[in-house]
């Protein structure tokens, strides 16, 4: 079984090194390692052309800048194997990742594998691991009862299953055969659950395996920590676009809760923005904000719909605030005592 390891690569020269070695330093061989410079502007360009004359199995792709998702298509048209593999070039992985994929997929001819992870801090101390339970999905299942946990966590559940892309054992057969590629995270909050609804709905045999070994680089300065002016806007559409594309694949009552439950997730990320240290806003600014916000109606309409007696009392009383437009109180909750 050949898998190719595909890694966007933009102005990381400080941890590319260590990503690459850690694919380099497999027990299981790499069959290929396609390096896609996304118009970097330090050194990361340089270091991917001096590992592409050092190792056979490295190519180095550049282009010019257009973000981490046509990166990645960029190195899924030039794949040759039969699997391929996405990391992220300030992350790395275990020396028996791939080896422990091989193993997996060997014990039921999986066209898809899924693990877990491990966050660690920049300097590469473990901070938690984010595992799973080991299930198999087939057929029909893949989209009814996995696919669906991709989406969120049911009401009163923690069964969603992480959906990143990254560490993820894809088939090319899959994915070449029905055209699927990534979005733009410029346009998009999650370019990797548009891609995976698509990729889930067709795949027949998928693993999701207890292994971790895919380490994940917690960044301060990633899009899930920073002020983005419109990123209110962007989770509307994208509520509204998996909502479009899920409604052709698979029947509402699946998946309509846990989607509502992912875009209340994305509603605490935007009031959790709001606070000074992160967007510079003044107070008033905040609170003007946070009613535009609750003053919207896909926002009525989710809140008012969801099962919220069956959720925790924290995630209760976050619901009821918003129902109820107890703005104030969602300020001092995010803005001043800064929960997340």
């Amino acid at each position: 079984m050949d898998i190719s390891i595909v890694i966007p690569v933009y102005n990381v020269q400080a941890y590319l090194g260590e990503c690459i070695d850690s694919v380099l330093n497999q027990s299981k061989e790499a069959y290929e390692i396609i390096l896609v410079d996304d118009g970097s502007t330090d050194q990361s360009g340089d270091i991917c052309d001096d590992y592409s004359r050092k190792y056979k199995q490295i190519r180095t792709i550049h282009k010019k800048n257009e973000g981490l998702g046509f990166a990645r298509n960029t190195g899924l048209e030039n794949v040759t194997s039969d699997y391929v593999i996405f990391i992220d070039s300030d992350d790395y992985i275990d020396s028996d990742f791939l080896e422990e994929m091989q193993h997996i997929v060997d014990k039921g001819t999986y066209d898809t594998v899924k693990t877990g992870y491990r966050r660690v801090t920049l300097e590469g101390k473990c901070i938690s691991n984010l595992g799973t339970t080991a299930e198999y999905f087939e057929d029909f299942d893949v989209k009814e009862k996995l696919l669906p946990r991709m989406i969120g966590s049911a009401p009163g559940t923690n069964d969603s299953i992480p959906m990143s892309a990254c560490g993820t054992l894809y088939s090319i057969k899959i994915i070449n055969q029905y055209s699927i590629r990534f979005v733009s995270e410029r346009k998009w909050i999650s370019e990797d659950m548009l891609f995976n609804i698509e990729y889930f709905s067709h795949a027949q045999k998928c693993a999701i395996d207890k292994y971790i070994g895919y380490n994940y680089r917690a960044n301060n300065n990633s899009l899930t920590t920073k002020y983005v002016e419109d990123r209110f806007e962007k989770c509307c559409a994208m509520y509204q676009k998996e909502e479009e594309v899920l409604a052709s694949i698979i029947p509402l009552e699946l998946w309509q809760n846990r989607l509502d439950r992912q875009f209340m997730n994305y509603l605490r990320m935007c009031f959790s923005q709001l606070k000074k240290s992160v967007s510079r806003l003044d107070p008033s600014q905040a609170k003007k904000n946070i009613k535009e916000i609750t003053d919207v109606s896909l926002v009525e309409k989710i809140i008012r719909a969801y099962p919220d007696k069956q959720l925790n009392i924290k995630q209760r009383g976050f619901v009821l605030m918003v129902r109820w437009k107890w703005n104030w109180l969602l300020y001092v909750m995010f803005c001043i005592f800064k929960i997340e």
